[in-house]
């Protein structure tokens, strides 16, 4: 699997502790989706936080074995974001978390010095666990990149609404709604003003309308380790197949190639690898 679709993420930078296991590993939307985009061959770098604590170092090592730049990235007094996890019959509980540490205390903000950066790019990526206050997503979206929102599962409604006509692609995690309701909820988004939505479903696979059509992909078969990052990989993998400036856009495509490769994420332990013990 190959392209060469360059993207942006900005948002979380985050670590994932397993206290059962006493292991962490680097997380966040934004965080993985930039090392998933790298990993399929893409140019990446992300916009983010980094706070004083131990954190800062393991996820900027890990962000260079990955190739992911970090230059126009932030820094600030307090801990990373983190949060806890432990693997229940196969699927991935949250414990707890910081409130987003210093991503929560200092959220993002496009400056102008960020502006030429992100407009290299081909697509932007980024999620209401991002934190950034919703004038900065119209903002990113202003900039004349495709820019991608992840709402997941708990998004507030009002932030949907605003956020809905400007975003280029809006993923939603619908696994708890039958496939009725996802069909009725994407309809009920492109009347709010969306254009390209996804509703992913887990082992039900994932419905988008895109293009002006509808599309159902299957789940591919998987041996399931850890469920950790597979929507993000699947955002990862079908943003740099559909922005592919080498092809042409082509939904079922970049639905395909998202469904192998989340497949193939939930295989590994971890969304992104790189255990470290807790200290």
């Amino acid at each position: 699997m190959s392209a060469v679709a360059r993207l942006c993420s900005v948002g979380l930078l985050l670590v994932d502790l397993y206290t059962g296991k006493k292991i962490m590993y680097p997380g966040g939307n934004e965080l993985n989706v930039a090392v998933y985009a790298s990993r399929l061959g893409n140019e990446s770098g992300i916009i983010g936080v980094f706070g004083s604590d131990p954190s800062t170092a393991f996820l900027q090592a890990v962000l260079q074995a990955e190739h992911v730049d970090y230059s126009h990235s932030r820094y600030a007094e307090g801990p990373c974001a983190n949060s806890t996890v432990k693997i229940v019959n196969e699927d991935r509980v949250f414990t707890g978390h910081n409130n987003g540490g210093v991503t929560g205390m200092f959220p993002i903000e496009i400056t102008a010095e960020d502006e030429p950066y992100i407009t290299s790019f081909d697509v932007v990526s980024t999620s209401t666990y991002g934190r950034m206050h919703p004038q900065q997503v119209q903002k990113l979206c202003s900039l004349g990149v495709p820019v991608a929102y992840d709402f997941s599962h708990d998004a507030p409604q009002e932030m949907v609404d605003q956020l809905l006509p400007c975003v280029t692609y809006a993923f939603f995690s619908a696994a708890d709604k039958s496939d009725v309701e996802i069909k009725r909820f994407i309809y009920a988004c492109a009347e709010k003003g969306g254009h390209n939505i996804i509703c992913t479903a887990g082992e039900r696979g994932a419905v988008a309308l895109g293009d002006g059509a509808m599309y159902r992909q299957e789940a591919e078969k998987a041996n399931v380790i850890d469920t950790m990052g597979a929507g993000d990989s699947f955002i990862a993998a079908f943003l740099t197949t559909i922005e592919d400036p080498q092809k042409d856009r082509d939904v079922r495509a970049a639905l395909k190639a998202a469904a192998v490769f989340a497949a193939e994420t939930c295989t590994k332990e971890g969304a992104v690898g790189h255990p470290s013990p807790i200290a």
